[in-house]
């Protein structure tokens, strides 16, 4: 609200609306005070920088002249929602992953010129929603990077796949159509999921072409063999599967025996590098221990941000929230299952309750 040339946030405009319900204002007197004209269309006034805090003005009046009665939020489904309801639905509508736009067409906004947005019946609603799924879109940001393929990757994950495309020289405009960028430009481009995905796989291009001139000049290749080819590498290390790794880690936690755990799943070792794979086990053992840290960080700032936006968190909720994170920060289902003994001991850690 704007007011003899002072610009009031929400919590002065507040104040000083609550002031004039008390001295008993009308609609009349505030909307003179707030400039707005009389004799204009609704229309004509909703273009006003002040629209808002009239209609503010006259639901706070129209509560303390009503013994705390509250005036229909907005309307749609069944009819007229209370703000309660409406809150509701717009949680189901950002945990389902509806767009603004979509959000806004079922609301009869979207589309609309401002002037007739502001006057419509929805419109707290579908200013709420917006601003709910722009906070969401910034939460989830670092484990849905991008979408590629079926799903979100993370942005490992995505700088993985950039890498891996512009290794396997990828033409740029195949990049694009991958990435859902075809046919646009500007603002939309900008604003997409995948833009920075994009960005990525140009820097990963210079970087490639970089490491092939220096090749070409002889610097970092493999010495031939007799007959072509490069010359076999001596000392290779064998990787170990995920699955191998979980099962480990299950039997050392089982038995608390780790020499006895080496000797099960690697018993042709020699003494000194089952010593030495000791150790290793012990670093899969920390490893786990960080990426369910990093889930557990991920969840919590989700889960406050929920609060905070007044959306209703239910246990079942945080659960599947906490299998999405674990699944986008790949870790094993078998690893992580977030039952209800996880979510007891998830919300004592951090001192939250729901």
């Amino acid at each position: 609200m704007v007011l003899g040339g002072l610009i009031h946030d929400s919590k002065m405009t507040k104040e000083k609306l609550s002031s004039w319900v008390k001295s008993g204002g009308t609609i009349e007197t505030v909307g003179a005070r707030l400039g707005l004209q009389q004799g204009l269309s609704l229309e004509k006034n909703a273009e006003h920088m002040n629209y808002e805090a009239l209609v503010k003005f006259i639901r706070m009046k129209f509560e303390a002249e009503n013994a705390g009665k509250q005036l229909p939020y907005a309307e749609f489904g069944t009819g007229l929602q209370n703000k309660e309801k409406t809150k509701n639905f717009l949680a189901g509508q950002l945990i389902a992953g509806s767009s603004v736009e979509n959000v806004g067409k079922y609301l009869g906004v979207w589309g609309l010129p401002l002037n007739q947005q502001r006057i419509h019946a929805n419109w707290r609603a579908f200013k709420r929603y917006s601003k709910m799924y722009a906070e969401y879109q910034k939460l989830m940001k670092p484990i849905r990077f991008s979408y590629i393929g079926s799903g979100y990757q993370t942005e490992e994950k995505t700088k993985d796949i950039m890498l891996k495309w512009a290794m396997a020289k990828r033409r740029f405009a195949d990049v694009k159509q991958s990435l859902g960028l075809t046919g646009l430009s500007g603002q939309q481009l900008t604003e997409h999921v995948n833009y920075e995905a994009l960005q990525l796989f140009k820097g990963y291009v210079e970087d490639v072409k970089r490491l092939g001139a220096a090749e070409n000049k002889g610097m970092g290749r493999q010495p031939l063999k007799e007959g072509g080819g490069c010359k076999e590498r001596k000392n290779v290390r064998t990787s170990t599967t995920f699955e191998t790794r979980l099962a480990v880690i299950k039997h050392f936690e089982e038995s608390g025996d780790m020499a006895a755990t080496v000797v099960r799943f690697f018993p042709a070792l020699s003494v000194q590098a089952k010593h030495s794979k000791k150790r290793v086990v012990y670093g899969w053992i920390k490893d786990r221990e960080k990426i369910e840290s990093a889930c557990d960080s991920c969840i919590v700032v989700w889960l406050r941000s929920m609060q905070k936006l007044g959306v209703p968190v239910t246990g079942t909720m945080l659960s599947e929230h906490a299998l999405d994170v674990a699944k986008e920060l790949g870790i094993d289902s078998a690893l992580f299952t977030a039952s209800v003994t996880w979510r007891k001991s998830f919300l004592k850690r951090h001192k939250l309750a729901m």
